[in-house]
């Protein structure tokens, strides 16, 4: 999907996914990255990711819809 994305110079993205992988490429291309990983300890050393969730639920409770 990253490699189709081709937002202009204009436009945020935000990119979001369970595979920390997915989250360091995005973050190269210097998007805002939400990383979805239930494991604590793991996402405490993701400094890739500009906000760490354990799942859909904790993210929609966090945000303002």
């Amino acid at each position: 999907v990253i490699d189709y994305i081709k937002p202009s110079n204009d436009e945020e993205v935000v990119f979001l996914d369970d595979k920390l992988e997915n989250i360091v490429t995005a973050k190269e291309h210097g998007w805002t990255t939400v990383w979805l990983s239930e494991d604590k300890k793991e996402s405490q050393s993701a400094s890739s990711a500009d906000y760490i969730f354990s799942g859909i639920k904790e993210l929609f409770e966090s945000v303002d819809v």
